[in-house]
C-alpha cells in the first residue's frame, strides 16, 4: 500500500506511481581481475617513458612520438583477433587537449587502409570507437563519448563471433554485430599506438599510454571493471613531469591588467555572448546559436576556446546556463528523483555542472511551458536574470586557458544552453589573500606549495622562488 508520488509539469499526462515493493537496489558491479593477457605492453623498459613517484612507468608521446611495436607484435595480435574472441584494451592520460580536436588513433593494428582494426577519436572528442575494416565491409562501434584530460582512462574492446563491445571507463557504452572477416597479415602489416593507417590524421600528442593488453577471450564487465579501477589508481603527477616553458605571459591580458586588483578582461574572450553565433568557438559545433544563445541538442559535446599565455592569478568566469538531461519528462523525473547527469563548463581542471534547467525558481512561463523549450524562450529567462552561475579558480604558471562547455555522456533529447560568459582577473585571493612580486621573499613563515610541500624554511629561505602560487603563512599567495 506503500507508493513513491512524484509530480511532473502540467503539460505531461499523469501522475506516477511506482509500488515501492517493486523498487529494489541496483546491484552493483563488483571487479573481477582478469585473466594475463596474451599481449601485453606495460612500457617499464621503454626509453621513451616517464617514471612515476609510484614505481609505475607510461609512453608519453610529446608533440609528434607514437609506439611501433613492430611487425612481430602486428602478427601475434592479429592472429588473436582473427582468432573469433579477444578483448583489447588500452589507459590513457591527455596533459592537455593536443591533438583530440583531429581524427587520431589511440592503437591498431594495420595493413594499410584496406585492412585495419583500432580504436579511433572521432574529431573534436565526441565519440571514441572501435573500428574494424576488412574486404569486404567494416564495422564501428561507437561509444558517443568523450574522454576529459588529466585523469587515467581506460578505453577496452571485447568481441566475439556474433558481437563486438565498448567499455568506457567500465562501463559499456554500446554493442554492434561483429565483422568476421579477417584481417590481412603478412610481412607488411603494422602495429602502432598512437599512429592512424591514415597520413591526413593527427599524431596522438601530449598522451600517455600504459598497459595495452591484448586477451585471447571475451572480458566479462566485471573483469573491464577492474581494468578501469586499476586504471583510476594510478599516480595522476603525469603533468608534471613534462617539461615546459618558461612562457612569457600574454601582452593583451597584461596590458588589460594593469596594476588593478580587479579587471574584467572578459573582452579576450571572443564572441562570449554569441552575438555573432558560434565564431569564436571551436570544438562541437552548437546545433543553433542564432545571435542571442548557443544550444547543444541530443548529442555528445565538447565546445571551447583557449586563451593563451595567461598570467599567473586568480580568475571569476561566470555565465548564464541550464542543462536538461533528456527530453521533458525524462528530465523532470530525473531532476525529481536526484539522478540528472549534467553537462558542465569548465576552464582547464575545473569544472561546475551547468544548473538543471528546473533549478531557476517558479512561477514564470514560457508559452507553452513552465520552463524555456526553445533558443527564444531560453534567451528570455537569460535576460530575466534566471541560470547565473560563476566559478572561481586559479591559475599557478603561465599557461593556456581553455574555457568550454562539455557532457560526454550520451543522453537523447538532451539540451543544453549558455550565454554571456564573462571573466574577471583577480590579483589577490577573492577570501582576502595577499600576493607578492615575483622573486620578493618572506622572513616570518615558510613557504609551501599548492601539493602542502615545503618549498622555503622561514628562517634559511633566500633567493628568488619560481613563479606560481604558494601558501604563505596559510595564506595563498601569488608570485609573478
Amino acid at each position: 500500500n506503500k507508493t513513491l508520488l512524484f509530480e511532473v509539469p502540467a503539460y505531461s499526462l499523469s501522475i506516477i506511481q511506482v509500488p515501492l515493493s517493486q523498487v529494489s537496489a541496483e546491484e552493483k558491479t563488483q571487479p573481477v581481475n582478469p585473466p594475463s593477457a596474451s599481449v601485453n605492453y606495460d612500457f617499464e623498459d621503454d626509453a621513451q617513458s616517464l617514471g612515476f613517484t609510484d614505481g609505475n612507468h607510461a609512453f608519453y608521446t610529446a608533440d609528434n612520438g607514437y609506439v611501433d611495436l613492430g611487425n612481430q607484435a602486428a602478427l601475434a595480435i592479429g592472429e588473436i583477433l582473427n582468432g573469433g574472441a579477444y578483448s583489447v584494451s588500452l589507459n590513457l592520460f591527455f596533459s592537455d587537449s593536443g591533438n583530440l580536436g583531429n581524427y587520431c588513433w589511440s592503437w591498431n593494428v594495420n595493413n594499410g587502409t584496406s585492412s585495419y582494426a583500432g580504436l579511433i577519436n572521432q574529431a573534436n572528442n565526441v565519440n571514441w570507437y572501435f573500428e574494424r575494416k576488412t574486404q569486404p565491409g567494416s564495422v564501428a562501434v561507437n561509444s558517443r563519448s568523450g574522454l576529459s584530460w588529466k585523469t587515467w582512462h581506460n578505453v577496452t574492446v571485447t568481441a566475439d563471433s556474433e558481437t563486438t563491445n565498448i567499455y568506457i571507463d567500465g562501463v559499456l557504452r554500446q554493442t554492434e554485430p561483429s565483422n568476421i572477416n579477417a584481417l590481412t597479415l603478412n610481412a607488411s602489416t603494422n602495429a602502432w599506438i598512437g599512429r592512424s593507417p591514415y597520413t591526413a590524421d593527427a599524431l596522438m600528442s601530449k598522451t600517455f599510454f600504459d598497459d595495452f593488453a591484448v586477451y585471447d577471450c571475451v572480458l566479462t564487465p566485471a573483469q573491464v571493471l577492474a581494468l578501469y579501477e586499476a586504471a583510476a589508481a594510478k599516480s595522476t603527477e603525469c603533468p608534471a613531469l613534462i617539461p615546459e616553458p618558461d612562457l612569457e605571459p600574454n601582452a593583451e591580458a597584461v596590458s588589460l591588467i594593469g596594476d588593478a586588483d580587479e579587471v574584467d578582461i572578459t573582452s579576450l574572450l571572443k564572441n562570449p555572448n554569441f552575438s555573432n553565433g558560434g565564431n569564436g568557438w571551436e570544438g562541437t559545433v552548437f546545433t543553433a546559436a542564432p545571435g542571442t544563445v548557443a544550444e547543444q541538442y541530443n548529442k555528445v559535446f565538447d565546445t571551447y576556446q583557449i586563451l593563451h599565455n595567461m598570467p599567473i592569478g586568480f580568475y571569476r568566469l561566470s555565465w548564464q546556463g541550464f542543462y536538461r538531461n533528456g527530453n521533458i519528462a525524462n528530465g523532470y523525473l530525473r531532476h525529481t528523483l536526484g539522478q540528472e547527469d549534467t553537462a558542465e563548463v569548465y576552464a582547464n581542471e575545473n569544472t561546475t555542472n551547468l544548473l538543471s534547467i528546473y533549478d531557476a525558481s517558479v512561477p514564470y512561463t514560457y508559452d507553452p511551458y513552465n520552463y524555456p523549450d526553445n533558443v527564444s524562450t531560453a534567451n528570455q529567462a537569460f535576460q530575466s536574470g534566471y541560470y547565473q552561475q560563476e566559478m572561481m579558480f586559479a591559475l599557478e604558471e603561465v599557461s593556456d586557458l581553455r574555457i568550454g562547455l562539455r557532457h560526454f555522456a550520451p543522453t537523447v533529447f538532451d539540451w543544453a544552453c549558455v550565454d554571456n560568459f564573462s571573466l574577471v582577473y583577480l590579483k589577490d585571493d577573492p577570501t582576502g589573500i595577499g600576493s607578492i612580486e615575483r622573486g620578493e621573499t618572506t622572513t616570518d613563515t615558510s613557504i609551501y606549495n599548492l601539493a602542502g610541500q615545503k618549498m622555503r624554511d622561514s628562517q634559511n629561505g633566500k633567493g628568488k622562488l619560481p613563479k606560481g602560487i604558494y601558501i604563505v603563512g596559510g595564506k595563498k599567495t601569488a608570485i609573478r
